[in-house]
């Protein structure tokens, strides 16, 4: 966790949505937040921590993606390997 997400942890311990407007911007998980604060802290919070701290790291594989389509970085493309069971 970075200095952002303690600063909307800290946040969202007291005001859930807005906890998650600090790290998330305005977007649909600050109107679910919302609602679920209106109708019980707790589920509120729940759902800000979760949101907080579980970001999908999509943007990261993004831009994997885009810098091996213009030949930056590896050369070779990544390929995900199956777990043994």
């Amino acid at each position: 966790m970075c200095g952002n997400d303690c600063v909307a942890c800290i946040c969202a311990y007291f005001i859930p949505p807005l906890g998650v407007y600090w790290d998330l911007g305005c977007g649909w998980e600050v109107i679910v937040c919302t609602i679920l604060t209106l109708l019980g802290y707790l589920p509120g919070v729940i759902f800000a921590v979760i949101m907080i701290g579980c970001k999908e790291p999509a943007s990261g594989r993004e831009k994997l993606l885009e810098d091996s389509e213009r030949g930056e970085g590896s050369e070779k493309p990544v390929e995900y390997v199956k777990a043994p069971e």
